[in-house]
């Protein structure tokens, strides 16, 4: 039997944003120059669902620690995988790997809490859940789509950037493939 798989998303400006300087930022590209300002001024969350069990994350720092490796887990659960995929939330307070694999359309996770794993996944379950592939890939394309968009919207420019498109790209693609 499959559960079901859903990511619900949510943001809104800070009253105040969080100081941002892009000038504290060494090495980074554009997208991620545009999530972090993104980060500094929107607050929010967004949530996986599996069936009954909500996982909540903070869009600051969780989606951060996540975002630039995202296209990549996804596109190697586009196929039957020969080990576990990690993705792995490593903020403190988070520190929660999914692992994840495919065998024919579907995807099992498994969760490992880390030593300074916060109280609200304290109390997960040790459960293996097997979700239908194509929701668990189509719930995070959409999400990180999502995330381009607002953006885009935040820095119009951003479309010229080859990160920028890179990345959606590499969604696109992954789009096609499911």
């Amino acid at each position: 039997m499959s559960d079901s798989f859903k990511i619900t998303y949510s943001w809104e400006r800070r009253p105040a944003p969080l100081r941002f300087d892009a000038e504290d930022y060494v090495d980074v590209n554009a997208l991620v120059l545009c999530l972090e300002r993104f980060l500094a001024i929107y607050t929010g969350q967004f949530a996986v669902h599996i069936n009954d069990l909500d996982l909540h994350f903070d869009l600051r720092p969780d989606l951060s620690t996540i975002f630039e490796e995202l296209p990549d887990v996804l596109k190697a659960l586009t196929s039957d995988t020969e080990a576990p995929v990690e993705l792995y939330f490593y903020e403190q307070g988070t520190d929660l790997t999914f692992w994840l694999e495919r065998q024919a359309n579907t995807i099992s996770i498994r969760f490992t809490k880390g030593p300074s794993v916060g109280k609200q996944f304290a109390d997960l379950p040790e459960a293996t859940f097997s979700v239908p592939a194509n929701e668990f890939l189509d719930e995070w394309i959409r999400f990180a789509q999502a995330v381009l968009d607002v953006l885009l919207a935040l820095q119009t420019d951003l479309a010229s950037d080859e990160s920028y498109q890179e990345y959606r790209n590499r969604l696109l693609n992954l789009q096609s493939v499911n």
